[in-house]
C-alpha cells in the first residue's frame, strides 16, 4: 500500500484540548512537545544533554557535542525502530506533519488538520520502513514528523521545533525499555508546563544566573 497522504482530520482529534480547559493556549505547548494528556508515563528524548542551568544560550552548547549530536528524525527512527522490536508488532503508523514550517505537501489534501490552535498539520499513513522509503524517495521532503503513533494509541512520539528533543508518551514499561534499550537519552518529566524550557534556549540574547 506504501506511504500515503490522506484528509483526515478525524484522527488527531485525541490531541485537542477542549475549550474551557484551564491555561489552554500554554498547555498547547504541552502538547506539541510532550504528547496528549493521559499516558503513565512521559520522557524527553534528548539530542544533546540538558544543560547545567536551564534556558541556557544555545549559543554556549559545545559545538562538537553539537555536530555530533542526532537530529530529531534520527531519535524518532532510532525509538519506532526499538518499539517495534520490543512489541514484534509492524504496525500501520499515524503521522502527522507540521505544514508551513517542516513540510510542504506536494499534493495538499482537501483539508488540513488544525488539531491544535496556531498550527496546521497533514495526516499520513504507513510503516515505518514505508516512511523511511518514502523519504529516500523524497529527500526535500524527508523531515520529522510532529506526531507519530500506533492505531491503538498506545504511545505517541511528539516533536515540537527549536526544544532539541522528542516527547515520547507510552507506559512505564515502554518508556524504561527505550532507555534501557538505545542509545538515546530518555529523561522522565511529568505532563506539566513545568517540564518545558529544561533544555537550551534559542535565545542568544540573555543566559540566565544559576
Amino acid at each position: 500500500m506504501g506511504f500515503e497522504f490522506s484528509d483526515d482530520v478525524a484522527s488527531g482529534a485525541w490531541f485537542g484540548l477542549p475549550v474551557g480547559t484551564p491555561e489552554r493556549d500554554a498547555m498547547v505547548f504541552v502538547v506539541q512537545q510532550l504528547g496528549p494528556a493521559g499516558f503513565e508515563s512521559y520522557a524527553r528524548a534528548l539530542t544533546v544533554p540538558d544543560p547545567p542551568v536551564p534556558g541556557t544560550s544555545i549559543d554556549e552548547l559545545d559545538e562538537q557535542l553539537w555536530d555530533a549530536a542526532p537530529s530529531e528524525r534520527d531519535i524518532v527512527v532510532a525509538l519506532l525502530r526499538a518499539i517495534e522490536d520490543l512489541t514484534g508488532e509492524r504496525p500501520t503508523l499515524h503521522f502527522k506533519f507540521w505544514v508551513g514550517h517542516h513540510y510542504e505537501p506536494p499534493l495538499k489534501p482537501r483539508t488540513l488538520d488544525r488539531m491544535l490552535p496556531y498550527r496546521d498539520y497533514i495526516h499520513a499513513r504507513g510503516t515505518l520502513e514505508e516512511w523511511l522509503d518514502w523519504g529516500r524517495r523524497n529527500p526535500g521532503q524527508n523531515v520529522c514528523p510532529a506526531a507519530v503513533w500506533p492505531p491503538d494509541q498506545s504511545w505517541c512520539l511528539s516533536q515540537d521545533v527549536d526544544v532539541l528533543h522528542v516527547g515520547v508518551g507510552g507506559s512505564h514499561a515502554l518508556i524504561d525499555a527505550l532507555s534501557q534499550r538505545t542509545a538515546v537519552t530518555m529523561a522522565k518529566v511529568p505532563w506539566s508546563r513545568q517540564s518545558l524550557g529544561l533544555g537550551w534556549s534559542e535565545d542568544t540574547s540573555t543566559t540566565p544566573t544559576p
